[in-house]
């Protein structure tokens, strides 16, 4: 059920506090757009982490926190939360594929591991339960269930599945009701896959959300980085507008840059690839010389690519998943980037929404000028591999006392108080 929960900075009189029901399963993430997502996946990872939602006066008036930071030391589990979200989406919406995820290998369970997944959606006036169970190959269970927005009914069902029997509710018509049957009837692939890519309604809600709506990235590799910013320079060709923004946005980081161009390279079989030009002042003079993008500094080359996927979630409201968002910037960069998504007041930055879920090592935005306490979350490893997360806000001391407002929160969690740190590290020798 959705509660009433205290919330930590003051906010309009009239609003509403609720936060999504815990699960008693590893994960619990949520996103927004015009939707809000929570979900939970059994990996290598126990507990959950929720992130606040509001309902204000009135449906359309949802709001998400825009920010979760998640902390960890190497090899702690912090990329469990993207794999998890790529397995999904890949589930979801990649066609002509059977179900697959990643199982936890250091394990002596000899059964194939299964994997339990649930989302909750916000999507115009309704609340959709989404959730489904599998091994490493095959579908075990998987429902989805819709309400009003605001109520706390329980979900009617619009369909329900557990190993070879399923239930479609009666309401449906017959041409949404066979769909779902018959997609049913495939083991190896999820009911929303076949019958959202199919348009049946309420299915395609959620296979569109994943589909279109959520983004997930990493850090790439010099190939990888070399072909997102060859596409993007296509994609900025017929965009003399979009050059402008970007060239604006740049010359933030870099002054003697003055403008960003695409540059046809090459031709081949009827293929046009791009690639950026940056164009640098050159010194007692008005006038600039290009150079070629794979010249430019690692950081710059980081920044570029990662300017598509912040335009579309902050132009959009969609949200933006980011493993290592702080790798190849430097630290008042990355900074600078949260307060972007923080930054939903009048006026503001983040207008529609948008929510940007990351992990990170660099502490700058650990403290509660940047970052709430329930946008921080730490990860830490057990002795057996299996990693569990908290909130801050979730934390306690011996006397069951939370920390402080005006704790040094980054301080405390490098001298270890939270965990999730590389504690042994200290007397590491080479």
């Amino acid at each position: 059920m959705i509660k009433d929960i205290k919330k930590e900075r003051n906010i309009n009189e009239g609003n509403n506090i609720v936060m999504l029901k815990r699960f008693s399963f590893r994960n619990c993430y949520s996103f927004r757009d015009k939707t809000v997502f929570s979900m939970e996946a059994v990996y290598a990872m126990k507990d959950n982490v929720n992130f606040v939602m509001e309902i204000k006066e009135g449906v359309k008036c949802e709001y998400l926190l825009p920010v979760a930071a998640i902390y960890g030391k190497n090899a702690g589990g912090k990329s469990n939360v993207i794999k998890v979200l790529n397995d999904a989406a890949r589930n979801v919406c990649q066609r002509d594929l059977y179900i697959q995820n990643i199982p936890f290998f250091a394990t002596s369970e000899d059964e194939d591991e299964v994997f339990e997944h649930k989302f909750n959606f916000l999507i115009n006036n309704f609340e959709y339960e989404y959730y489904y169970q599998s091994n490493s190959f095959e579908v075990l269970a998987e429902s989805l269930g819709k309400r009003s927005v605001g109520s706390e009914v329980v979900f009617d069902n619009i369909f329900f599945r557990k190993g070879e029997e399923v239930t479609v509710n009666k309401s449906l018509g017959g041409i949404r009701k066979n769909v779902i049957e018959q997609a049913s009837q495939n083991t190896s692939a999820l009911i929303v896959n076949n019958a959202g890519a199919m348009r049946i309604k309420d299915c395609m809600e959620i296979y569109d959300w994943f589909r279109h709506m959520l983004s997930v990235t990493n850090v790439k590799g010099s190939a990888e980085r070399e072909r997102h910013l060859s596409e993007f320079a296509g994609k900025l060709k017929d965009d003399p507008t979009l050059i402008d923004r970007v060239s604006k946005f740049i010359n933030k980081l870099d002054p003697s840059i003055k403008n960003v161009k695409p540059v046809l390279l090459r031709v081949a079989n009827n293929d046009k690839r791009y690639q950026l030009e940056l164009h640098h002042s050159i010194y007692e003079s008005d006038e600039s010389v290009g150079f070629p993008v794979g010249w430019e500094s690692d950081g710059t080359k980081k920044i570029l690519e990662l300017y598509p996927v912040l335009m579309d979630a902050l132009d959009n409201g969609k949200p933006l998943v980011f493993d290592e968002l702080d790798t190849l910037l430097h630290p008042l960069v990355f900074r600078r980037i949260v307060e972007m998504f923080n930054d939903t007041g009048e006026g503001g930055i983040n207008k529609k929404c948008a929510q940007l879920i990351f992990t990170a090592h660099n502490t700058i935005v650990v403290n509660r000028e940047d970052l709430r306490r329930d946008e921080i979350h730490f990860v830490d490893k057990d002795e057996y591999g299996c990693s569990s997360s908290i909130r801050l806000s979730d934390m306690t001391n011996e006397k069951g006392e939370k920390i402080r407002l005006d704790a040094s929160y980054d301080k405390l969690y490098l001298n270890g108080i939270f965990g999730a740190i590389p504690d042994n590290f200290s007397d590491a020798t080479i």
